[in-house]
């Protein structure tokens, strides 16, 4: 019976990269307006929002679940919270929940 090679770490870190170019990120990160709405319409505050915005996006591509200590690529989390009309420091926010 073979034996599965296991992926490195190298290879398993390019796997879960964020892309280099905005379009990419734009193509992929972007909420659907379906998306958009759910977010709104079940979570309240901000702070809930992007969080929530956050790990669906993170959950589609590259299909990863984040803890509570992630941090989110910066152009990630600009594209969500223009997407959500959101201030970003809101993310922030977020730390101050758990503690």
């Amino acid at each position: 019976m073979a034996l599965r090679k296991s992926i490195t770490e190298p290879e398993f870190n390019s796997l879960i990269k964020t892309p280099d170019n905005e379009e990419e990120i734009i193509k992929i990160y972007s909420l659907s307006e379906n998306d958009n709405k759910f977010i709104k319409t079940s979570f309240r505050g901000q702070t809930n929002h992007i969080r929530v915005a956050v790990l669906l996006s993170y959950m589609r591509f590259p299909g990863i679940v984040i803890s509570n200590i992630f941090i989110p690529d910066e152009e990630v989390l600009n594209l969500l919270c223009y997407q959500l009309r959101v201030d970003k420091e809101n993310w922030k926010g977020y730390d101050d929940l758990i503690e």
